[in-house]
């Protein structure tokens, strides 16, 4: 895995501390290539390290809608977020 490093303003981190930040942007990230189509929902929520349901709820919660999926991908995805809740 590449390793990048970005310099970022005070005025952004709005006296967070660095590793919400560090959070932050790659939740960015990963939502960035989500949405540009480079990552499947799936492999956005392992990149993060969180469970599906958690990523949806993230995605919801910022207002990005995932109904632009093909119908095919839905499918898979529910059946993922269907296997997650079934698992103790």
């Amino acid at each position: 895995m590449s390793v990048i490093s970005i310099k970022v303003p005070e005025s952004f981190s709005k006296g967070q501390k660095t590793e919400t930040l560090e959070q932050d942007a790659k939740l960015g990230f990963a939502v960035w290539e989500y949405l540009n189509g480079n990552l499947t929902l799936r492999e956005t929520s392992k990149f993060l390290d969180i469970s599906y349901r958690e990523l949806l709820e993230k995605l919801w919660n910022r207002g990005i809608a995932i109904d632009a999926l093909s119908s095919k991908e839905i499918a898979s995805q529910a059946d993922t977020l269907l296997n997650e809740l079934r698992e103790p």
